[in-house]
């Protein structure tokens, strides 16, 4: 924490393995080390008898509850003593630099990127980009504007520690013991989460269990939900749990400052809508009246332009729909039809060796959406995203690639009035390419639009679509 470097792996790249080796070297060099050079004497001592080698000389948990440094006695006379005086020249840039973070855990939690640094860590290293152990105000003020400060105070450094004190009054750092609710379904939100270590259980009362770990969020839900505050599942400490807590009111002030249509406030509310999704196939699986069907390679599970009067999850193996859309496991397929009573729009085939699917009946399908708004929306989405893609091929005569190159050109060619848009009226010309007798009055055009519609404000831009359909 001092340092922000693991003492056996300063650039956060080494194996297990490697790490074992050198700790079976011994101890680094702490007080000629770069990463050590801002700490006082008093910081380095504790440090030193923290790393010593042999047990009977290692300083005991007591022991270092006394050490000065801890107690906070040598703090008017070391270099840490002007750490209040040290910050003044960062806080200036304290909104921008919380904003910054914010963001960048934001993107890392939806893309799942995995770190073995802590967040605070993560965060303090993408400003000290060339390893040093300390940031100057200098270097976060070329981070967040790209420009040079002038001002005297550039070269003020801090650590780890001081850059962790310095957002702490913000991002709320909490700590809860294995077992521990954090969290009911159905109770007021007032804030999100990062997970800084340990791991969570989220669940539903419908049934729906995941586990959350380092680097992941929650709690985001009832924050974007305009109208709906309330907690969407449960979440509980599966073990000892440090998360890093954003209040409601700070989470509306950076989504605020990141701007609407910003990749933050996108990546939010796309990894929302995905993890609705997970939670809604989920639900399904866990249904009583489901119905297992085995296929072979070949083999038709519908046919186009008949009555639908199931809906299926993919448990293996592929399923064809059409001439080129593949629907891999884990997926649902056939909701088209029971949610916009039109036949079957295309014909699906296994195209794997073997496939397993469940069948739920029209009936079944029916009661769970109504028992649950949230699935009902999210198998909305799944139909009408999925209509949307097939919409571009047919008007094209051709599938779209998962570029940003390609996903710009088939953008373009449906921003009919050029506006930077698709909008309601675009969404129609390009569904009467399946449609062509469907009138203008049907619903199936606002739903389609509103599957996209990320920002909730009648168009489609081509950050919303890039979003949506770049793989992740």
């Amino acid at each position: 924490m001092l340092v922000g470097r693991h003492p056996f792996d300063p650039q956060g790249i080494a194996t297990d393995d490697e790490i074992e080796q050198a700790i079976l070297k011994g101890p680094p060099h702490i007080q000629k080390s770069p990463y050590t050079s801002h700490l006082s004497d008093s910081a380095i001592d504790l440090l030193e008898k923290l790393m010593q080698t042999n047990p009977k000389k290692r300083m005991t948990a007591l022991q270092m509850l006394q050490h000065p440094w801890v107690k906070g006695i040598t703090a008017n006379t070391d270099k840490i003593k002007d750490s209040d005086e040290k910050l003044r020249a960062f806080r200036r840039y304290k909104s921008q630099l919380e904003v910054k973070i914010f963001c960048d855990w934001i993107a890392d939690a939806s893309s799942n990127a995995g770190k073995k640094v802590s967040l605070m860590e993560q965060a303090f290293r993408s400003f000290d980009t060339t390893g040093k152990g300390y940031v100057t105000a200098g270097d976060i003020s070329r981070s967040l504007t790209g420009k040079k400060d002038e001002g005297s105070d550039t070269h003020e450094k801090v650590g780890l520690s001081g850059f962790y004190q310095l957002l702490s009054d913000n991002f709320e750092s909490k700590h809860f013991p294995g077992g521990y609710c954090i969290f009911k379904e159905g109770s007021l939100g007032d804030s999100m989460y990062f997970i800084n270590s340990g791991t969570v259980e989220m669940s539903t009362k419908a049934g729906f269990k995941t586990t959350l770990s380092q680097g992941s969020m929650f709690g985001e839900s009832a924050l974007l939900n305009n109208g709906n505050d309330y907690r969407s599942g449960t979440v509980t400490c599966k073990t000892p749990v440090h998360v890093i807590r954003i209040s409601k009111e700070y989470y509306h002030k950076y989504m605020n400052a990141a701007g609407l249509g910003s990749d933050a406030s996108l990546t939010l509310t796309e990894y929302d809508r995905r993890r609705k999704k997970a939670m809604a196939l989920n639900i399904m699986r866990l249904q009583r009246k489901l119905v297992e069907r085995n296929l072979r390679k070949g083999d038709v599970l519908f046919t186009k332009g008949e009555e639908g009067k199931s809906v299926y999850l993919i448990d293996e193996g592929n399923i064809k729909i059409g001439d080129d859309v593949i629907v891999p496991p884990g997926e649902c397929i056939g909701e088209h039809s029971l949610l916009t009573g039109l036949p079957r729009t295309g014909t699906a085939i296994c195209d794997s060796d073997q496939c397993k699917l469940y069948e739920m009946r029209a009936r079944e399908f029916s009661s769970l959406l109504k028992s649950s708004p949230e699935a009902s929306k999210s198998f909305r989405d799944i139909c009408f995203r999925r209509d949307f893609e097939n919409a571009i091929r047919s008007r094209f005569g051709k599938g779209f690639g998962r570029n940003e190159k390609e996903l710009r050109e088939a953008f373009d060619s449906m921003d009919l009035d050029g506006s930077g848009g698709i909008g309601l009226d675009e969404i129609k010309v390009l569904f009467k390419s399946l449609y062509p007798s469907l009138p203008d009055e049907d619903p199936i055009y606002t739903q389609a639009l509103q599957a996209l519609d990320l920002e909730d404000n009648g168009s489609i831009s081509f950050d919303e679509f890039k979003k949506i359909l770049l793989p992740r």
